[in-house]
């Protein structure tokens, strides 16, 4: 039963690209069976309701009541979701203290229903996202062009620091590992980062052009990952910059999306994961 909640979570964070307008959305319907399945099956408790009904509150209030301040309370709201904070959320452990290579320091893998919530949340209220085909043709090549940017300065500076060497490999949870990541980080980290902290200061510094808006956001990008260590850190920031840049000549978080989607699936298929050990 927790494992039917987090597919039916991943389908409602697909839904909301779903085009048609119906009178329910569709990944509201989807979440609402999610969270039911969650609480049926222990992954959520009911503890942990009143963080999603406050986040889902003031991500509405800032579409349609409070313009300024809203955001941030939504803000502030999914951070203390994605960072687990609040209490009655429950992750499942896919695999654990994995070791995928010799030399590699080992990871587990979970999924925990809060941040992916939270995610979901952010994408339907703040992600501006890519309007018809016509659009995503017109900025593809940007999008591959940032995504291969990306992978190549934060991957090669951290083959060239000595934080991965090239590891190619396919797991037997290469699959989960990939929806996981996916659905459940890269769309929830740049849904925050970018389609909410970036796109504010976007409109706060309208006169200032881009530059300011990229930074701040790939600083505070890295600045989460600090828990990995400095270099991990700074990697982050690296990685961030591409992400935050996607952003900035799109305007639309399937760019931020995808640069960070195909540099952690290239790290994690082609190089050391999660890094050499010490």
């Amino acid at each position: 039963m927790p494992e039917i909640s987090f597919i039916l979570l991943g389908a409602a964070i697909l839904a909301v690209w779903w085009p048609v307008r119906t009178s329910i959305a569709p990944w509201a319907v989807l979440s609402t069976l999610a969270l039911s399945f969650a609480l049926a099956g222990g992954t959520v408790a009911p503890v942990a309701l009143p963080g999603l009904a406050l986040l889902l509150l003031a991500s509405h209030a800032s579409v349609h009541y409070l313009p300024k301040a809203g955001p941030w309370a939504a803000g502030v709201l999914a951070l203390i979701l994605a960072l687990h904070v609040w209490p009655g959320f429950h992750p499942i452990t896919i695999v654990a203290n994995v070791v995928l290579s010799p030399g590699t320091r080992a990871f587990t893998l979970s999924a925990g229903f809060d941040k992916a919530a939270a995610g979901l949340i952010l994408l339907a209220f703040f992600g501006q996202r890519i309007k018809s085909g016509l659009e995503l043709r017109r900025i593809s090549v940007l999008m591959l062009t940032f995504s291969a940017f990306a992978s190549i300065s934060t991957l090669g500076l951290a083959w060239l620091t000595e934080f991965v060497r090239p590891d190619p490999k396919w797991p037997a949870f290469a699959e989960s590992f990939l929806a996981i990541n996916l659905l459940f980080t890269c769309i929830a980290e740049e849904c925050f980062f970018r389609g909410l902290i970036q796109e504010k200061l976007h409109q706060y510094f309208s006169l200032q052009g881009k530059l300011i808006p990229v930074m701040l956001s790939a600083l505070l990008f890295g600045a989460a990952h600090l828990p990995g260590g400095v270099q991990y850190a700074t990697l982050a920031v690296i990685a961030g910059l591409s992400y935050a840049w996607a952003y900035a000549h799109t305007r639309r978080i399937e760019a931020a999306i995808f640069a960070h989607f195909v540099v952690n699936s290239t790290h994690f298929l082609g190089f050391s994961y999660p890094g050499l050990g010490s």
